[in-house]
């Protein structure tokens, strides 16, 4: 008995340069019901139509080879792969600040360093395609870094902005009247993440307002409480103090303390 088969022809489809840590992906072709064979670099073997590889690097690179057969004939095809440096990039996940010193972002570049910048959003950035940008109090709360070599592969990494919020204000505990050491008012000095102060409210040990002030906008200039509660000096004594702070995040904290007033 003999078999004659047909003639096969086969081909590769699929890119032929990767940029590191890509996926190869390449694809036999061929008419018929057929058995594929791949070999390639570093024992590489394949008995499919698709030969896949994850996470290339460069010792990926070289050629790829697939026989085809119908039980009867055969055919081959092959292919040069070559695997582009690739960037490498590093970047803080967290950056906690209080914004009272200027924050700078520092990426770090592996490999290829030879890479254009480009960050996402670029609100809030004082450069938005270079390597150190700084950011304004609080535009965005994540910031993401794409970078590029000249062979068109690229890394990115994500960096979130995260707010200080231990000393949202400073406020002094004691004053007093017609102090000459300037310490005869009292008031509150927001930090550097406020973007300002809503209320601002001092109410006595029986909770009676004695000074009340507010803002409607950054502009505007808060009060401060000279000691005095309708045009009377107040008694000796602790008081409470009560604050709405708007955040450069856009969100209201409420805070409280206390201050003791001391008589002249």
């Amino acid at each position: 008995d003999v078999a004659v088969k047909p003639k096969i022809s086969v081909s590769i489809t699929g890119e032929s340069a990767y940029c590191e840590r890509d996926k190869l992906l390449l694809a036999a072709i061929g008419d018929g019901t057929l058995n594929y064979s791949w070999k390639g670099p570093n024992n590489l073997i394949g008995m499919d139509s698709i030969l896949s590889k994850p996470n290339l690097n460069s010792a990926a690179e070289g050629y790829y080879q697939v026989i085809s057969t119908n039980g009867g004939c055969y055919d081959t095809a092959g292919i040069d792969i070559l695997v582009l440096p690739t960037p490498t990039l590093t970047l803080d996940e967290v950056i906690m600040t209080d914004f009272c010193t200027p924050v700078t972002l520092n990426p770090v570049i592996t490999g290829d360093s030879d890479v254009s910048y480009q960050w996402f959003p670029f609100e809030g950035l004082d450069c938005s395609d270079c390597s150190n940008p700084q950011i304004q109090p609080l535009v965005q709360p994540t910031y993401l870094l794409r970078v590029e070599n000249d062979f068109s592969c690229t890394d990115s990494a994500e960096v979130k902005i995260v707010l200080d919020k231990v000393k949202l204000v400073y406020a002094p505990n004691v004053f007093q009247l017609a102090s000459t050491s300037g310490n005869n008012q009292f008031a509150i000095l927001p930090g550097c993440i406020v973007h300002y102060v809503h209320t601002f409210n001092i109410v006595d040990r029986w909770g009676n307002t004695v000074f009340s002030t507010s803002a409607g906008s950054p502009i505007d200039v808060l009060g401060a409480w000279d000691g005095f509660i309708q045009g009377k000096q107040g008694s000796m004594g602790v008081y409470i103090w009560f604050a709405k702070v708007e955040l450069v995040d856009g969100s209201i904290q409420y805070l409280t303390g206390d201050v003791t007033l001391l008589e002249e």
